[in-house]
């Protein structure tokens, strides 16, 4: 978990506004914005400032194909 930590850091320091990182184990996703991380289990994720939008159960259903 420290490396993937570092990680998030390494690219908010580089510009990036949202780092998502997706929890197969609790079907969750953490979105990294600065210094808050908020954790989501549901609803949809959308980039600020653009149209994409993806739906969570859209991401695990995926993940579930494979």
């Amino acid at each position: 978990m420290s490396r993937v930590r570092e990680q998030v850091r390494d690219f908010l320091s580089m510009g990036v506004r949202e780092v998502w990182i997706v929890d197969p184990a609790t079907r969750s996703v953490a979105v990294c914005a600065g210094a808050n991380t908020v954790e989501h289990s549901s609803g949809e994720l959308t980039v600020p400032d653009t149209p994409v939008a993806i739906a969570i159960a859209e991401i695990f259903k995926v993940l579930d194909e494979y």
